[in-house]
């Protein structure tokens, strides 16, 4: 009996062994992939020049380690155990506030005036930083005026600074709030541009549900109010003739997993009391209305733009530059390296270019869309 019972031990022993390496080779098992930007590693070529330095020791540990059979269970079990027990996670994008409110680190430190002195060493030089910034946007908005192009930057509301009160505690600094000083320079050059942080801080207290979830860190829902307003004004700019946008009171949704939340890869879900909304929108078409070809450059709060709103009714075309990198063309959304395409001739055959940001990472200008943007334009005497 005994023999028998270490057979069995034996047995299974070999099976929790062996299995990570079936599953790495034949995915006999489907498990959940793991949510955020991913860089694939290929197997490493073997050359004795690489193993004598020791560098394809190094990125066969690498590949092994990022191929190895429920690789993605094995992360969110211990990503679990990190937040059940010491509420902490490994993506240090995010800051956990109290009552489980989710920050945006570098809005947080924008708040508490700490976010500038990680790109500049003094006031002064952001400023200086800022003023160049401003002068080639409203340069390059001067010469797609004459390509009748309409260029215009509009700033995400940040959720930091629309619900203070659950940040986690620091010492507040005195400092320039870099989205407050765009906001202000550009309108008094007159470079069109629209502030949400404030409109939103307003609104939170003029309707009876929360427009920020708890745990994301992203505007979800109240885009829709956000994008309307948006489209509003790009159609002010030249009575373009964009297709109005019609809807009604937000109504509970059934969406589980807000975006951030799953970004942390765990195996259960935060406790929440927010709900989702979701609103009857119609896009409204008459005898004067054309749908524009628009190029947006900016960060994830776009996503929402495709979720709440069917695109191919507001828009001929659409292009979306992600941070300045990746590209992503048409409604179906193929994607490139912003190096794989004709930059310049994108730009041109847009009717509007769009950049936009949430408000602390004003600090990265505009991602150097601008500044390459103008060469690429001086290069082909288009100025």
């Amino acid at each position: 009996m005994k023999n028998k019972s270490c057979t069995i031990l034996f047995g299974i022993l070999l099976v929790f062994l062996f299995l990570p390496m079936i599953q790495e080779h034949t995915k006999l098992f489907k498990v959940k992939a793991l949510r955020g930007v991913t860089t694939k590693t290929e197997f490493p070529a073997f050359s004795t020049d690489s193993l004598k330095k020791g560098k394809y020791q190094i990125s066969l540990e690498n590949y092994i380690s990022e191929n190895m059979g429920f690789r993605e269970p094995a992360i969110r079990l211990y990503n679990q155990y990190l937040w059940t027990f010491y509420k902490k996670t490994y993506n240090n994008s995010f800051a956990h506030g109290k009552g489980n409110w989710f920050y945006y680190w570098a809005g947080v430190d924008e708040y508490y005036g700490k976010e500038l002195y990680k790109w500049f060493d003094s006031e002064d030089e952001a400023i200086e930083n800022y003023e160049k910034n401003i002068s080639m946007m409203c340069e390059l908005r001067e010469i797609l005026k004459k390509h009748n192009i309409e260029f215009l930057s509009f700033m995400a509301p940040d959720k930091a600074f629309v619900y203070p009160e659950y940040l986690p505690k620091d010492t507040l600094r005195k400092c320039i709030n870099v989205f407050e000083y765009y906001d202000k320079r550009l309108n008094e050059e007159g470079f069109p541009n629209i502030e949400m942080t404030k409109w939103y801080k307003s609104m939170r207290d003029t309707i009876d549900i929360q427009i920020f979830p708890t745990i994301d860190t992203h505007w979800d829902f109240s885009a829709v109010y956000g994008f309307d307003s948006l489209f509003r004004f790009m159609n002010a700019l030249n009575d373009f003739g964009i297709p109005k946008i019609k809807y009604g009171e937000p109504i509970k949704g059934n969406k589980k997993w807000t975006y951030d939340e799953g970004i942390l890869n765990l195996m259960c879900h935060i406790k929440n009391k927010n709900h989702d909304y979701i609103f009857d929108i119609n896009i409204e078409h008459d005898e004067s209305s054309r749908k524009p070809k628009v190029l947006f450059i900016g960060d994830s709060f776009i996503w929402e733009l495709e979720r709440r709103f069917n695109i191919r009714e507001l828009f001929e075309d659409i292009e979306i530059w992600y941070y300045n990198s990746t590209v992503y063309k048409g409604f179906d959304k193929h994607e490139y390296n912003k190096q794989e395409i004709n930059a310049l001739e994108s730009i041109l055959n847009s009717d509007f270019v769009v950049f936009y940001s949430c408000g602390h990472q004003w600090h990265r200008g505009t991602y150097k869309f601008v500044e390459e943007t103008l060469s690429e334009l001086k290069s082909a005497n288009l100025n």
